[in-house]
This record gives structure tokens, C-alpha cells and sequence, in this order.
């Protein structure tokens, strides 16, 4: 049986130490990943951060995944939650779409509890989280696209 749970910055180190070891596959360099945990560590440490995260683990408590997020606004709905990071680790597919579930489950509710009226995400098109006929591709529908400016670029976008 796999049980999803919101994190408590104040309360769940050892919970957030999983999370940060599951985002280790996913960086190219042992430094690049020190940096961003340390970055993560620093927001979490603060009165009020606005990095939260969802974790689903086994009874046994090895995490299985994870979803970050944070609370957004949105000028057409209201209150949103915005979901900047998912993983699941996939050795079996039957328990990889059981920790998904999980995680979409507690996201819907946490959206629930805080009277959101979206969540919005982005991932690639093969997405597992994203199977789901309630879910609206925003591309296909209206071509809506997603842009990123890296802070590096900041200041060539302020010459113009």
C-alpha cells in the first residue's frame, strides 16, 4: 500500500532528505546538484517558503516519488497551484501509476483545502501524469506555448 503526504518544511527533514535523493538522478553534476539542494534547504528554512512538496512513499517508508510545488495566482481563476517538479521512480509500472495517483489524489486535495480553482503543470507530451481525460492540453486547445527566461538573460531583455 503507497500513502501520499503534503511535507511540513519545519517538521519533515527526513522526508525532504528522500526527496532530494530520488532529484539526484536527474542532475548531470554532483555539484549542480549540492546547489540547488542547498538553494531548496534555504527556502525551506525560511517563515513562510514558498517551495512545498508531496511525497508518496511505501509502508515500509521508502519514497517512491514526489511533486513540488507552489501556490500561484492566475488574472482569468483565481488562486492556482502550480507544479514545478514531478517524479516517480518507474522500476514497475503497476506500482509507478499507483504512486501517481496517489500524488494527482493529495494535489487535488491540498488544491481543495486552499479553494484553488486550477492546477497547472507542464511536462513532455509522453507524460504519465498527464493521462488523464479530466486533464485539458492547453497546447492543442488554444496553442498556448511555455517560454522560460533563465536570470541570465534578464538584463539583455531590460536593454531592449
Amino acid at each position: 500500500m503507497l500513502h501520499a503526504k503534503a511535507l511540513n518544511s519545519a517538521t519533515d527533514d527526513d522526508g525532504y532528505s528522500k526527496v532530494f535523493e530520488l532529484m539526484k538522478k536527474n542532475f548531470d553534476s554532483q555539484e549542480e546538484y549540492e546547489r540547488m539542494v542547498a538553494e531548496m534547504r534555504s527556502e525551506l528554512s525560511k517563515e513562510s517558503p514558498i517551495l512545498n512538496c508531496i511525497t508518496v512513499e511505501e509502508e515500509n517508508g521508502n519514497a517512491l516519488g514526489y511533486v513540488i510545488y507552489c501556490f500561484g495566482y492566475s488574472t482569468w481563476d483565481g488562486k492556482t497551484v502550480a507544479l514545478q517538479s514531478m517524479y516517480v521512480v518507474d522500476d514497475n509500472e503497476d506500482t509507478m501509476f499507483q504512486a501517481l495517483n496517489e500524488l494527482r489524489n493529495m494535489v487535488h486535495q491540498l488544491a481543495d483545502e486552499h479553494k484553488c480553482r486550477k492546477v497547472t503543470w507542464s511536462s513532455s507530451k509522453d507524460s504519465k501524469f498527464s493521462i488523464d481525460p479530466r486533464v485539458v492540453d492547453m497546447t492543442s486547445l488554444e496553442g498556448w506555448y511555455l517560454y522560460h527566461l533563465p536570470n541570465c538573460r534578464f538584463n539583455d531583455l531590460l536593454k531592449v
